[in-house]
């Protein structure tokens, strides 16, 4: 009995051992597939490689866009923002955007809109046949009226990113892109400066 018992000591011994093992090894990998494989070209554009391919990554942010969509809601817009810009990526790219949503403070939310609402009367008293001032008013009121009836306000906030093969031509393609957006579909994009969203972007996206 004393035999199998110290057998079993030793079994669970080994096994915790293999398991240490194991942990400490996964840890290390999961570092690895952590680190950075992208290196930043120029402004906002990285070279992503892994041991079998190498991609173009770009990251944007939409400053603005004049695009008369008053009536959509967010998602809907982004959809149309993301067919516009399809227009002028290169071809064989893909184009993606990534989402961030925050619930906001809803105090502060409608002090804010309380501020915009005063701006856009005033101006309004200034300029009563001005119909797009007067719509973008009632939206307004319409938001806060749904905030004032439980409504939780959310932030969301969008990177356009596109990707493509690390080609001399879609390096070029994609310098051009900022320049395309404004000069053809009036969108301001901004570069984004992230080379860990370019990671983990090419670690699950295939050109």
């Amino acid at each position: 009995m004393k035999i199998a018992t110290n057998a079993l000591a030793k079994a669970r011994g080994k096994v915790k051992a293999i398991s240490i093992s194991l942990g400490n090894s996964l840890r290390r990998l999961i570092s690895w597939k952590n680190r950075s494989l992208c290196e930043e070209l120029s402004r906002g554009i990285y070279k992503c490689s892994d041991d079998h391919s190498s991609k173009l990554i770009a990251l944007y942010t939409i400053e603005e866009a004049n695009i008369r969509l008053e009536e959509l809601e967010y998602l809907d817009f982004l959809s149309h923002l993301k067919r516009y810009l399809n227009t002028i990526i290169p071809p064989g790219c893909h184009l993606m955007t990534l989402s961030k949503i925050e619930p906001i403070n809803t105090d502060k939310f409608l002090s804010n809109i309380d501020g915009k609402l005063q701006m856009r009367l005033v101006e309004l008293e200034q300029d009563k046949a001005n119909t797009r001032l007067r719509a973008s008013i009632e939206k307004l009121l319409e938001v806060r009226k749904r905030i004032l009836s439980g409504m939780i306000p959310f932030e969301i906030s969008s990177i356009i990113a596109i990707v493509c093969r690390d080609l001399n031509i879609y390096r070029e393609s994609l310098v051009k892109i900022p320049g395309l957006a404004k000069q053809m579909l009036n969108i301001s994009l901004s570069h984004v400066k992230n080379p860990g969203i370019a990671t983990q972007l090419s670690n699950f996206c295939q050109v």
